[in-house]
């Protein structure tokens, strides 16, 4: 039996893809990354277990680090609409992946890509540039548009049938859809996508970039979560939205912070970055005050730790414009 890694999602192409090679008498190891904003704060992957449960096939979770900064910050192959190097993304993926084939004896890689349903990265001459650049040649698989694309060496060598495979293209999901039903799949649903593809991150990531042009995994981690706010050139607040965001950024300060948290009462958690003036610590408690409970009150008490030692003081909410003025859009 021949053994392939599959960059698994858990998502209706990456299920359908290991149902094609599992009907084939292939076993599959599915390889799952996460972004740095995801790694060791603690996210369970219980969907995305499940899945692989359900199909019997082995899940290897792989939480991504420092190494993918740089093609954030330098992408070979440009960003898309957003901040995201979708191509330089699975180049440096599908490199992970052939090393973890060697490691494993695998004989061959397979993704759950469709021909034209990323406008970015899954169009034919993206495709192309992925597999020169990864430098896998015949060794990617891509089962659900296998019959458009040239034929790999598993094909070649008949250790699959190419026939079995699908001509998938275009960014419909009706044949996926109706394969999933056929065969009784169950697949993770959709999670609005990667988040560097969100608007809502760019002023976040344009703002770092200016402040902190050598910025580092404790700053990028911070991007996917709370409200930003820069509060001078040298100051930047972030704001927990709820209390899951308030334990992610707890996890997520690093000892340089500024800890900014309501004195009497439950409420956000503040993370401050950067070396503050009195005026920007004021700043940071009366915003911290203005998504408080105690928004209303003419005044309340808001607490600041920094190197472990703690101070009160006494705060003002802001207006919800002064928030939305200094808050990045």
């Amino acid at each position: 039996m021949k053994r392939c890694i599959l960059l698994f999602s858990g998502g209706l192409d990456s299920v359908i893809a290991a149902h094609l090679l599992i009907k084939q008498n292939i076993e599959v190891i599915g390889l799952h990354f996460v972004l740095p904003f995801n790694a060791n704060i603690g996210k369970t992957f219980k969907p995305l277990i499940d899945s692989a449960k359900l199909l019997d096939i082995q899940l290897v979770i792989h939480e991504e680090k420092e190494d993918f900064l740089e093609i954030v910050k330098k992408p070979k192959f440009g960003f898309g609409k957003n901040i995201n190097p979708c191509i330089d993304c699975r180049i440096f993926r599908l490199k992970q992946a052939h090393k973890y084939m060697l490691e494993q004896n695998a004989s061959f890689i397979a993704t759950g890509e469709v021909v034209g349903q990323r406008p970015m990265s899954q169009h034919k001459r993206g495709l192309g540039i992925i597999l020169q650049e990864s430098g896998l040649s015949e060794l990617l698989l891509r089962p659900l548009s296998a019959k458009l694309l040239e034929p790999t060496i598993a094909e070649k060598n008949n250790w699959v049938n190419r026939e079995d495979f699908l001509a998938i293209e275009g960014r419909t999901r009706k044949i996926q859809l109706e394969y999933a039903k056929k065969h009784n799949l169950q697949y993770e649903s959709p999670a609005g996508g990667c988040i560097l593809t969100a608007k809502e991150i760019v002023p976040k990531y344009q703002d770092l970039v200016k402040h902190i042009p050598e910025y580092t995994l404790p700053d990028f981690k911070c991007l996917a979560y709370g409200r930003h706010f820069r509060l001078s050139p040298a100051f930047r607040l972030i704001i927990g939205r709820d209390q899951a965001e308030n334990n992610y950024l707890e996890k997520l300060e690093i000892k340089s912070d500024y800890r900014i948290e309501m004195a009497n009462i439950t409420g956000p958690i503040g993370i401050g970055k950067g070396t503050p003036t009195a005026q920007d610590i004021q700043l940071a408690c009366d915003l911290i005050a203005r998504y408080s409970s105690d928004r209303k009150k003419l005044k309340t008490n808001v607490k600041v730790i920094k190197d472990g030692l703690e101070k009160i003081w006494d705060s003002t909410p802001v207006s919800p414009q002064i928030a939305e003025k200094l808050r990045m859009q």
